[in-house]
């Protein structure tokens, strides 16, 4: 049987680095048809020795997770629009690596298919800031998974803020009556939601990030769904959302 490789695209910070290593291991651990899982990696201003510390980590506990390097961008974002409003600065940078991560996967794919002891590429699995290389995964017929490694108050927040916008002309203020967010309990108030949202950057983001909503259907599925093929996210969403009306 033909060796199975999954390339992983996690946020270039320690956070995400790490939860997304301890993932790779989990995954090669327990399916022992994966043989190898590539890490893409390029250097984000606010933590240049992010890659150096994952590298190191990779290395010392999994050799059959090698980092692979992408080019530095040439014109990255001003640092000001992230201590404006982060979000908005990591989807800017996000969108600067989709033509670098285009160039890494067809270096992967070609060695891959000349080597002698094939191994093919079966998916990607992206961070959930990296939704907009879905696009790449489906230029070289490669299917995306996401994988979220911030907690489900922020996916709720970032569910809520896309659909608020298209209703909503108005950005937030600290005026704005409360909110119903989805995975919250209670509404939440203006006044306690994170100060980024209330400049137009992230505003903007909020308005930008809606036009992904439908790509995120073409992701083959959850990480869930790979352990428990009955299980799919779709039915799972659906269950959800009835047993919250």
């Amino acid at each position: 049987m033909r060796k199975q490789e999954i390339i992983f695209v996690p946020y270039p910070i320690p956070g995400h680095l790490l939860v997304s290593i301890e993932l790779a291991k989990s995954l090669i651990k327990r399916d022992h048809r994966i043989h190898t899982i590539t890490i893409l990696h390029w250097i984000l201003p606010l933590a240049p020795h992010a890659d150096l510390f994952a590298n190191l980590l990779s290395i010392a506990s999994e050799p059959r997770i090698p980092l692979f390097a992408l080019r530095d961008i040439k014109s990255p974002p001003p640092l000001e629009l992230f201590f404006k409003a982060t979000e908005a600065y990591v989807l800017e940078f996000t969108r600067k690596t989709v033509p670098l991560v285009r160039d890494a996967l067809s270096t992967l794919l070609s060695s891959r298919d000349e080597g002698s002891d094939s191994v093919r590429v079966a998916g990607l699995v992206l961070d959930f800031f990296c939704v907009p290389l879905i696009e790449v995964g489906n230029e070289f017929n490669l299917p995306s998974y996401i994988f979220l490694t911030c907690n489900a108050g922020f996916l709720g927040m970032m569910k809520y803020l896309p659909e608020r916008h298209r209703k909503i002309a108005s950005k937030l203020d600290l005026t704005s009556s409360d909110h119903q967010i989805p995975g919250y309990v209670s509404s939440v108030p203006s006044k306690v939601l994170p100060p980024g949202q209330f400049v137009k950057e992230f505003y903007i983001l909020g308005k930008e990030f809606y036009p992904h909503h439908p790509s995120v259907e073409e992701i083959a599925g959850a990480i869930r769904s790979l352990m428990d093929g009955e299980d799919t996210p779709r039915k799972r969403v659906k269950e959800m959302a009835e047993a919250a009306r």
